[in-house]
């Protein structure tokens, strides 16, 4: 069974759906001089794995642009306890320009079972086909088969996490900006891109992207 245009664009359009939305402000009169060329990347979380797994998706991100950035998990343990106190003992011994502390402000789950039904996927071009495909303009993509699997009735998952950013001055400790992240994560798509490694390192990107393309922070690349 050959898949039509309409269904190739139903299905462009079901995967236009942002899974990470972001909404940036500075706070009144906290915008710096100059962007911040060093910053210091905390993430409040019990998890001490992921944790450090989204301050190097972040910091990796920022030092590709330019940015020195500071993990804490990169001198911090699991055992050590994160505090003011221990942040504050970062920042004197990196010396760094200012502080982002990223942590979960809320999550809401929704749950729908879905019913039994036929799905289309797509099955790699035979040989033959590819050859058959040859002979008209644009064949490769008609050569493309979809073949008709029956799916089970399962459980639809659908995760909806807030993640706040709060970036801090260390002169004198002041709330400067702030990155509102909404992640939509379902299990109705690939697995791999919504396990939660893929979502932590796409949100740990996109956050940094976003300081870089605010001016919140600078540097050479």
């Amino acid at each position: 069974m050959r898949l039509t245009l309409l269904c190739l664009l139903a299905a462009v359009a079901a995967a236009c759906t942002p899974p990470i939305s972001l909404d940036s402000a500075w706070q009144p009169g906290g915008r710096a001089a100059a962007p911040f060329s060093s910053v210091l990347v905390v993430a409040v979380s019990e998890d001490f794995d992921r944790r450090r797994l989204f301050e190097n998706a972040v910091a990796d991100t920022l030092e590709a642009q330019g940015v020195r950035a500071v993990t804490s998990t990169g001198t911090m343990s699991s055992r050590d306890e994160l505090n003011r106190d221990s942040v504050t003992a970062l920042v004197q011994a990196s010396g760094v320009q200012a502080v982002l502390v990223t942590r979960l402000a809320d999550q809401a789950v929704s749950l729908k079972r879905q019913r039994a039904r036929e799905v289309q996927k797509s099955q790699p071009p035979t040989d033959d086909a590819l050859r058959g495909a040859a002979a008209f303009p644009y064949g490769s993509i008609h050569a493309y088969d979809y073949r008709v699997t029956w799916e089970p009735a399962t459980l639809l998952v659908r995760r909806t996490l807030n993640v706040v950013s709060d970036l801090y001055g260390t002169r004198d400790g002041n709330l400067l900006y702030t990155i509102n992240t909404t992640l939509r994560v379902t299990n109705a798509e690939s697995l791999d891109r919504n396990s939660d490694v893929a979502v932590i390192n796409d949100a740990g990107r996109s956050i940094a992207r976003r300081l870089r393309r605010d001016s919140a922070v600078g540097g050479q690349s």
